[in-house]
Protein backbone atom coordinates (compact mmCIF):
# COMPACT_ATOMS: atom_id res chain seq x y z
CA UNK A 1 0.00 0.00 0.00
CA UNK A 2 1.60 3.05 -0.90
CA UNK A 3 1.53 5.96 1.60
CA UNK A 4 0.70 9.46 1.13
CA UNK A 5 3.87 11.92 1.37
CA UNK A 6 2.45 14.16 4.62
CA UNK A 7 2.33 10.63 5.84
CA UNK A 8 5.48 9.40 4.57
CA UNK A 9 7.11 12.32 5.72
CA UNK A 10 5.74 12.44 9.19
CA UNK A 11 6.83 8.76 9.57
CA UNK A 12 10.52 9.67 8.80
CA UNK A 13 10.58 12.18 11.54
CA UNK A 14 9.45 10.38 13.48
CA UNK A 15 11.78 7.30 12.53
CA UNK A 16 14.82 9.52 12.41
CA UNK A 17 14.00 11.26 16.13
CA UNK A 18 13.53 7.43 17.46
CA UNK A 19 16.92 6.27 16.63
CA UNK A 20 18.65 9.56 17.88
CA UNK A 21 17.63 9.52 21.12
CA UNK A 22 16.13 6.87 23.96
CA UNK A 23 14.55 9.78 26.07
CA UNK A 24 10.94 10.09 27.02
CA UNK A 25 10.67 13.21 25.51
CA UNK A 26 11.20 11.40 22.11
CA UNK A 27 9.34 8.37 22.32
CA UNK A 28 6.21 10.46 23.46
CA UNK A 29 6.56 12.26 19.98
CA UNK A 30 7.34 9.31 17.94
CA UNK A 31 4.03 7.96 19.60
CA UNK A 32 2.64 11.01 19.15
CA UNK A 33 3.58 11.07 15.61
CA UNK A 34 2.80 7.25 14.98
CA UNK A 35 -0.91 7.71 16.42
CA UNK A 36 -1.11 10.52 14.23
CA UNK A 37 -0.91 8.27 11.21
CA UNK A 38 -2.70 5.56 12.67
CA UNK A 39 -5.76 7.93 12.72
CA UNK A 40 -5.28 9.54 9.29
CA UNK A 41 -4.45 6.35 7.87
CA UNK A 42 -5.07 3.15 8.42
CA UNK A 43 -5.99 1.20 11.42
CA UNK A 44 -2.81 -0.77 11.38
CA UNK A 45 -0.71 -1.57 14.33
CA UNK A 46 1.99 0.85 15.00
CA UNK A 47 4.89 -1.56 14.43
CA UNK A 48 3.58 -2.60 10.92
CA UNK A 49 2.84 1.44 10.48
CA UNK A 50 6.51 2.23 10.99
CA UNK A 51 7.82 -1.01 9.32
CA UNK A 52 5.45 0.16 5.69
CA UNK A 53 6.57 3.72 6.42
CA UNK A 54 10.34 2.39 6.52
CA UNK A 55 10.20 0.28 3.22
CA UNK A 56 8.61 3.10 1.62
CA UNK A 57 11.38 5.63 2.85
CA UNK A 58 14.27 3.42 2.36
CA UNK A 59 12.84 2.47 -1.00
CA UNK A 60 12.79 6.17 -1.80
CA UNK A 61 15.79 6.96 -0.31
CA UNK A 62 17.44 3.66 -2.77
CA UNK A 63 15.89 4.94 -6.04
CA UNK A 64 17.44 8.72 -5.85
CA UNK A 65 20.75 6.89 -4.37
CA UNK A 66 20.60 5.01 -7.80
CA UNK A 67 19.50 7.98 -9.73
CA UNK A 68 22.31 9.82 -8.34
CA UNK A 69 24.92 7.45 -8.82
CA UNK A 70 23.60 6.91 -12.22
CA UNK A 71 23.42 10.46 -13.31
CA UNK A 72 27.02 10.90 -12.41
CA UNK A 73 28.38 8.04 -14.35
CA UNK A 74 26.49 10.22 -17.22
CA UNK A 75 28.31 12.73 -16.34
CA UNK A 76 32.10 10.69 -16.12
CA UNK A 77 31.32 8.95 -19.27
CA UNK A 78 30.41 12.34 -21.00
CA UNK A 79 33.70 13.90 -19.81
CA UNK A 80 35.47 11.04 -20.83
CA UNK A 81 34.22 11.00 -24.33
CA UNK A 82 34.66 14.85 -24.40
CA UNK A 83 38.72 14.16 -23.28
CA UNK A 84 39.01 11.30 -25.90
CA UNK A 85 37.30 13.59 -28.54
CA UNK A 86 40.00 16.83 -27.36
CA UNK A 87 42.94 14.23 -28.07
CA UNK A 88 41.37 13.50 -31.23
CA UNK A 89 41.34 16.75 -32.12
CA UNK A 90 44.67 17.80 -30.98
CA UNK A 91 46.36 14.99 -32.77
CA UNK A 92 45.12 15.78 -35.98
CA UNK A 93 45.84 19.35 -35.74
CA UNK A 94 49.24 17.74 -34.46
CA UNK A 95 49.40 15.61 -37.61
CA UNK A 96 48.44 18.62 -39.79
CA UNK A 97 50.82 20.52 -38.58
CA UNK A 98 53.52 18.06 -39.32
CA UNK A 99 52.23 17.77 -42.86
CA UNK A 100 52.05 20.92 -43.93
CA UNK A 101 55.75 21.86 -42.39
CA UNK A 102 57.22 18.33 -44.41
CA UNK A 103 55.02 19.79 -47.42
CA UNK A 104 56.52 22.74 -46.84
CA UNK A 105 60.01 21.79 -46.62
CA UNK A 106 59.55 19.85 -49.62
CA UNK A 107 58.58 22.58 -51.73
CA UNK A 108 61.69 24.47 -50.10
CA UNK A 109 64.06 21.66 -51.33
CA UNK A 110 62.52 21.37 -54.99
CA UNK A 111 63.12 24.91 -55.15
CA UNK A 112 66.31 24.90 -54.13
CA UNK A 113 67.09 22.10 -56.34
CA UNK A 114 65.23 23.34 -59.71
CA UNK A 115 67.30 26.46 -58.94
CA UNK A 116 70.83 24.81 -58.14
CA UNK A 117 70.33 22.05 -61.06
CA UNK A 118 69.10 24.87 -64.04
CA UNK A 119 68.21 23.23 -67.40
CA UNK A 120 70.39 24.66 -70.35
CA UNK A 121 67.70 25.04 -73.54
CA UNK A 122 68.78 28.14 -74.92
CA UNK A 123 69.89 27.62 -78.65
CA UNK A 124 73.92 28.80 -78.41
CA UNK A 125 77.12 27.96 -77.53
CA UNK A 126 78.19 27.19 -73.44
CA UNK A 127 82.08 26.81 -73.03
CA UNK A 128 84.29 26.82 -69.92
CA UNK A 129 87.93 25.37 -69.12
CA UNK A 130 88.96 22.15 -67.23
CA UNK A 131 90.77 23.23 -64.32
CA UNK A 132 89.32 21.51 -61.06
CA UNK A 133 91.66 23.32 -59.00
CA UNK A 134 89.67 26.31 -59.16
CA UNK A 135 86.95 24.65 -57.81
CA UNK A 136 84.33 26.04 -60.46
CA UNK A 137 85.51 29.59 -59.85
CA UNK A 138 85.97 32.52 -62.13
CA UNK A 139 90.05 33.19 -62.44
CA UNK A 140 89.44 36.81 -61.14
CA UNK A 141 92.88 37.64 -63.06
CA UNK A 142 91.92 36.54 -66.59
CA UNK A 143 87.94 36.07 -65.96
CA UNK A 144 88.50 32.60 -67.41
CA UNK A 145 85.30 30.72 -66.78
CA UNK A 146 86.59 26.95 -64.83
CA UNK A 147 84.89 24.13 -64.27
CA UNK A 148 85.20 21.87 -61.08
CA UNK A 149 83.50 18.21 -62.39
CA UNK A 150 81.61 17.12 -65.47
CA UNK A 151 79.05 13.66 -65.00
CA UNK A 152 76.28 12.03 -67.23
CA UNK A 153 72.68 11.13 -65.79
CA UNK A 154 70.54 9.08 -67.88
CA UNK A 155 70.10 11.32 -70.52
CA UNK A 156 71.18 14.67 -69.02
CA UNK A 157 74.90 16.15 -68.97
CA UNK A 158 75.80 17.77 -65.23
CA UNK A 159 78.19 20.54 -65.60
CA UNK A 160 79.47 22.52 -62.51
CA UNK A 161 81.56 25.76 -62.20
CA UNK A 162 81.35 28.76 -64.37
CA UNK A 163 80.57 29.14 -68.12
CA UNK A 164 80.55 31.95 -70.75
CA UNK A 165 77.75 31.65 -73.26
CA UNK A 166 77.01 33.20 -76.78
CA UNK A 167 74.17 33.02 -79.00
CA UNK A 168 75.66 32.73 -82.40
CA UNK A 169 79.22 30.30 -81.71
CA UNK A 170 80.69 32.38 -84.86
CA UNK A 171 80.47 35.58 -83.56
CA UNK A 172 83.29 37.38 -82.03
CA UNK A 173 81.78 39.38 -79.04
CA UNK A 174 82.53 39.03 -75.59
CA UNK A 175 80.61 36.26 -74.49
CA UNK A 176 78.03 36.27 -71.51
CA UNK A 177 79.61 35.14 -68.15
CA UNK A 178 77.31 32.96 -66.25
CA UNK A 179 77.46 32.33 -62.42
CA UNK A 180 78.89 29.12 -60.60
CA UNK A 181 76.19 26.63 -60.06
CA UNK A 182 75.06 23.26 -61.66
CA UNK A 183 74.29 22.85 -65.24
CA UNK A 184 71.56 20.80 -66.79
CA UNK A 185 71.98 19.77 -70.63
CA UNK A 186 69.87 17.09 -72.12
CA UNK A 187 71.16 15.07 -75.29
CA UNK A 188 69.50 12.37 -77.01
CA UNK A 189 70.68 9.44 -79.52
CA UNK A 190 71.82 11.61 -82.21
CA UNK A 191 74.05 14.37 -79.68
CA UNK A 192 77.75 13.55 -80.76
CA UNK A 193 80.61 13.40 -77.73
CA UNK A 194 83.93 14.04 -78.97
CA UNK A 195 87.71 15.01 -78.87
CA UNK A 196 89.10 17.56 -81.13
CA UNK A 197 92.47 19.88 -81.24
CA UNK A 198 94.37 20.63 -84.16
CA UNK A 199 93.49 19.05 -87.65
CA UNK A 200 93.51 15.80 -86.55
CA UNK A 201 90.11 13.94 -86.87
CA UNK A 202 87.66 14.26 -83.96
CA UNK A 203 87.79 11.26 -81.38
CA UNK A 204 84.36 10.03 -81.03
CA UNK A 205 83.07 8.52 -77.84
CA UNK A 206 79.50 7.59 -76.46
CA UNK A 207 78.47 9.18 -73.33
CA UNK A 208 79.91 6.82 -70.96
CA UNK A 209 83.37 6.93 -72.66
CA UNK A 210 83.57 10.41 -72.78
CA UNK A 211 83.53 10.83 -69.00
CA UNK A 212 85.82 8.09 -68.68
CA UNK A 213 88.15 10.15 -70.75
CA UNK A 214 87.09 13.29 -68.81
CA UNK A 215 88.94 11.68 -65.57
CA UNK A 216 92.23 11.93 -66.71
CA UNK A 217 92.03 15.33 -68.02
CA UNK A 218 90.68 16.90 -65.25
CA UNK A 219 92.96 20.17 -64.43
CA UNK A 220 94.44 20.11 -68.22
CA UNK A 221 93.17 23.16 -68.78
CA UNK A 222 91.41 22.04 -72.26
CA UNK A 223 88.42 23.52 -73.18
CA UNK A 224 84.66 22.42 -72.73
CA UNK A 225 82.07 23.23 -75.68
CA UNK A 226 78.15 22.23 -75.61
CA UNK A 227 76.31 23.42 -78.30
CA UNK A 228 72.55 23.20 -77.65
CA UNK A 229 70.18 23.58 -81.00
CA UNK A 230 66.56 23.36 -80.65
CA UNK A 231 67.07 22.70 -76.77
CA UNK A 232 69.41 19.75 -76.95
CA UNK A 233 72.95 19.43 -76.81
CA UNK A 234 74.00 18.46 -80.27
CA UNK A 235 77.76 18.72 -79.62
CA UNK A 236 79.72 18.11 -76.75
CA UNK A 237 83.72 18.93 -77.56
CA UNK A 238 86.46 19.06 -75.31
CA UNK A 239 88.90 21.36 -77.42
CA UNK A 240 92.78 21.47 -77.14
Amino acid sequence: MKISNKILLTAILAVSLASCTNSDSGENLSEDVVASMEDESTDKPKDELIEDVSEDANTEVSENEDKAETDKKVEESKAEEKTVINVKNQNKEENKEDSDKENADDSQETSESEEDMDYQDQDGVYFSSLVASKGGERDSDMGLATISSIKIEEDTLIVEGTMDYREDPNSEESPKELEKKTYKFKFNSDSKFQAIGGLAEPEIFTPAEFIEYYQGITDSGLGLNIEVKDGIASTVSFAS
